[in-house]
């Protein structure tokens, strides 16, 4: 299973958590989709993986298994979203007025249950740039969009297993979509994993970080979910193993 975040600078941060999820903002003053990382399932399965960068772009293909347990004393420092180790996420990936493309794989754990699989919960904000997201084909689950820009749907992912199931306009303000991707016959059993996307604004030089808490519980019938809210961009929709 793997998720593409191509994510424009101003200011971006990635971040995957077992715990919870925050929201991002995203600036993206550019219309170029960044290219993405050689795809690499071959690499080792990690953990706990931190890459802070400032003023550099982030161009990373990781694989992630939530299921290893890395020592405390090997672990990169908690950051200032991390309160606790419980709270600890398992990938963040930050650059300071930089591009953030992420190919983030989820590997088979290393449990002795063949079955658990993370479900994934991700929410991202994008203030004035455009959001592309590719996901995987066995995501299963609802699918939210707060856009007043352009929303833009793959024919394979509108055409394949998206149901469009509410649809609210506030004006000229935004548009709030709501789907649901997923055969109807697929059945979902696995523990949840949710991710975390987050931005920092800096305003006449003091610096503020903006995040938003969501309690994640695991459930045996619990989801994948998938919420999306660009202020001002546009919105792209794919599966990962299409073409940007």
């Amino acid at each position: 299973m793997s998720l593409l975040f191509p994510l424009h600078p101003h200011n971006t941060e990635l971040l995957l958590s077992q715990r919870y999820v925050k929201q991002v903002k995203l600036r993206a003053p550019s219309n170029q989709v960044p290219s993405l990382p050689p795809c690499t399932h071959h690499l080792e399965p990690t953990n706990y993986v931190s890459i802070i960068r400032g003023f550099q772009p982030i161009h990373e293909s990781i694989t992630i298994d939530p299921s290893l347990d890395i020592p405390v004393h090997l672990r990169p420092p908690l950051t200032q979203t991390e309160r606790t180790e419980q709270c600890r996420n398992n990938l963040n990936l930050k650059a300071c007025n930089a591009t953030i493309v992420g190919d983030i794989h989820l590997s088979e754990t290393s449990t002795k249950s063949s079955d658990f699989t993370p479900k994934l919960d991700l929410s991202i904000r994008a203030g004035r740039g455009d959001v592309f997201l590719s996901i995987p084909r066995n995501y299963y689950g609802p699918l939210r969009i707060n856009s007043k820009g352009i929303v833009s749907i793959s024919p394979s992912l509108a055409g394949a297993s998206l149901r469009t199931t509410k649809e609210t306009s506030c004006g000229m303000l935004f548009m709030i979509r709501e789907y649901f991707v997923g055969r109807t016959e697929s059945v979902r059993k696995e523990p949840s994993l949710s991710w975390l996307v987050e931005e920092e604004e800096e305003e006449e030089g003091s610096l503020e970080v903006k995040q938003m808490p969501v309690e994640v519980q695991c459930s045996d019938t619990r989801d994948d979910e998938i919420t999306i809210e660009a202020k001002g961009g546009r919105v792209y929709l794919q599966y990962d193993d299409e073409t940007l």
